[in-house]
């Protein structure tokens, strides 16, 4: 549920692409960030590049914070 952030204001974190992997009619990014790295699926609309700057959406509906314990 990550995107790839275009109108979003909040909850965005920047990274960097390091793989696009071609799904057939999409795309799907490896993205190195602070936070780690994640996989995302774009569209063939926009694609992105290895070493490209990209901005992620983590909507608020869809995260969940766990206590460290």
């Amino acid at each position: 549920d990550i995107e790839i952030a275009t109108n979003a204001t909040e909850n965005l974190v920047t990274g960097e692409v390091k793989i696009r992997t071609f799904l057939g009619k999409s795309y799907q990014y490896e993205v190195a960030t602070d936070l780690g790295k994640f996989l995302v699926n774009g569209t063939d609309k926009q694609v992105y590049h290895a070493g490209d700057q990209i901005v992620l959406h983590f909507p608020k509906d869809k995260i969940v914070l766990l206590e460290d314990q």
